[in-house]
């Protein structure tokens, strides 16, 4: 037989977890009783209240203050627009996009020498394959040429590859730093 006592700790211990489905309301789970810990959820169709005293009374939970649904809302609303919009929140916002748009150019930078490194190799040998071609006109083809223009297109298609492949290797910017969290007030009864 259970005792009273262990009936309340269980009842509390419920109280404080998550439900299965998600709430209807703004901040059902989110506010939490300053005395037991447990969820605040809606008492009733206007006002918050601790669901251990909402669900069990004051046997499980003193706090009998109720917080009205409008009220708490938008309190909590402007509190996060105001800080999400505060001069020093938008400050660390823009210089952390900064930063990330610098780090992400550097790369790219890096990237686009090494390509076009690659460009002006694919040009070298474009005008190697030229003047080998211009040798063939006024000497006629040997094995010798032969062998340097299989050498030289070989080449050619090896570093073009190396062209598709490091621009295909291009950096992305993995996104935006994390803002700040946020963190919610207790209710305590006053």
């Amino acid at each position: 037989s259970t005792t009273l006592k262990e009936a309340t700790r269980a009842a509390h211990k419920k109280n404080k977890q998550p439900r299965g489905r998600p709430s209807r309301y703004l901040l059902s789970g989110i506010l939490k009783c300053g005395e037991c810990g447990a969820n605040y959820i809606m008492s009733d169709s206007r006002a918050y209240g601790c669901s251990s005293h909402t669900n069990g009374g004051k046997h499980l939970c003193s706090n009998s203050v109720r917080v009205k649904r409008q009220i708490a809302e938008n309190a909590l609303l402007k509190n996060v627009r105001d800080g999400l919009l505060g001069e020093d929140i938008v400050r660390h916002v823009q210089r952390s996009v900064r930063k990330a748009i610098g780090e992400y150019k550097k790369q790219h930078s890096a990237k686009s020498e090494s390509i076009r490194s690659l460009e002006a190799r694919t040009r070298e040998i474009s005008d190697k394959l030229e003047r080998v071609a211009n040798a063939i006109e006024s000497m006629g083809l040997n094995n010798t040429l032969r062998d340097r223009i299989h050498s030289l297109e070989a080449d050619k298609k090896a570093t073009e590859a190396s062209i598709v492949k490091a621009e295909s290797a291009q950096p992305q910017m993995d996104g935006l730093p994390d803002i700040f969290p946020v963190s919610l007030p207790l209710i305590r009864p006053a």
